[in-house]
């Protein structure tokens, strides 16, 4: 079910009845496409099409974008691409939609809590063995390092 939404979405022809598809669907990871489709920033390149087919319907909305990803988290919190995410969301902050008041007093990020869904996002993406993704955490947490 879930490969026929993403193949609606992928299609420009069917991508509006894909997106009412992904919305009656209320699992982790259905709610986790929609986030990273109101996200407003880099996208892999399969998001990026569904994000051109949808333009007319959505649009984006980096906040929106992160409530998602964290009810995405709330039903599946040991997903490590719901955990990148919103790893990154709060290690570049108010830039990529997190409310202020999840982020500490006077800060526009929160590196602590970026660090924490990192080290987890490693810990899960090693236990599934998604290479690709332990490589881009890798990236991030290196940071912290620097």
């Amino acid at each position: 079910q879930e490969s026929i939404v993403k193949d609606e979405l992928y299609n420009a022809s069917t991508a509006t009845a894909g997106w009412t598809h992904l919305l009656e669907r209320n699992d982790a990871e259905s709610i986790y496409l929609q986030s990273r489709i109101y996200y407003d920033g880099v996208s892999t390149d399969s998001i990026a099409v569904m994000k051109k087919n949808l333009e007319k319907q959505v649009s984006a909305d980096n906040s929106k974008a992160h409530s998602l990803l964290k009810a995405a988290y709330t039903q599946d919190p040991k997903n490590p691409a719901i955990l990148y995410e919103l790893g990154l969301d709060y290690y570049y902050g108010k830039e990529r939609g997190v409310p202020q008041n999840e982020l500490p007093a006077g800060e526009d990020f929160d590196l602590d809590m970026a660090l924490q869904y990192f080290k987890d996002a490693l810990k899960y993406s090693k236990e599934i063995g998604d290479i690709a993704l332990q490589n881009r955490v890798m990236e991030m947490l290196n940071k912290f390092e620097d």
